[in-house]
């Protein structure tokens, strides 16, 4: 069977394909695990999504997947400078919106997105060939399987295989930094706040509810 299109792509990415085109067959070929399920340890990868990343989860119905005990939402940014002296501020209320940004956990969200998705998955597979023709692109898997689309995305990261055998030059560059990321347990309340403070070109920031 040929697709309309076929992502390469982990749950984050090939869920961002499907809202746009209702109606087509597409399959997805995640090059992670689907779910890992919902766990009650905190995810150390969490991201702040904007009112407008928001307002793309509720229409492909994977906000409203999410658990509302595991979503914090940002009413106020406090962002310090190296001088110490120096800050920026923001608040929901002033800039007249409900909140600045949400939290969300990194599994938390993969699962609600897996939950909303809407399409023949293929996981786990590795891709192996990528072969083109004038109808149409073909992607050979590890297991012998070959499918083929019209379209082929390729959402698989840094090290993509589709770029790579698509033949699609691309520049690295080292960022040459070191992150350290960890979860830490407040003493006292943040109020929903995030706090930025950078010392000698480290940053350090926090904001969970609860």
């Amino acid at each position: 069977m040929q697709y309309d299109l076929i992502v390469v792509a982990g749950a984050r990415s090939a869920q961002a394909w499907r809202a746009p085109r209702a109606g087509w067959r597409w399959r997805c070929s995640p090059t992670s695990n689907a779910r890992r399920g919902r766990t009650r340890v905190l995810d150390s990868r969490v991201y702040a999504l904007s009112p407008g990343n928001v307002e793309f989860l509720r229409r492909i119905g994977a906000w409203q997947a999410l658990p509302a005990d595991r979503l914090a939402p940002v009413h106020a940014m406090r962002v310090f400078g190296d001088d110490r002296a120096s800050c920026i501020e923001f608040e929901a209320y002033s800039a007249g919106v409900p909140e600045l940004a949400w939290t969300v956990e990194d599994t938390i969200l993969q699962d609600a997105l897996w939950s909303a998705l809407e399409a023949e998955v293929v996981a786990p597979a590795r891709c192996e060939r990528l072969s083109v023709d004038a109808d149409a692109a073909a992607i050979k898997l590890s297991d012998g399987r070959s499918i083929r689309g019209k379209l082929v995305v390729g959402a698989d990261g840094a090290n993509s295989f589709v770029r790579e055998h698509a033949g699609i030059a691309a520049v690295e560059k080292d960022y040459g930094q070191t992150a350290v990321v960890a979860n830490f347990s407040c003493e006292k309340a943040h109020s929903n706040t995030a706090f930025q403070w950078f010392r000698g070109g480290r940053c350090w920031r926090c904001c969970r509810s609860g």
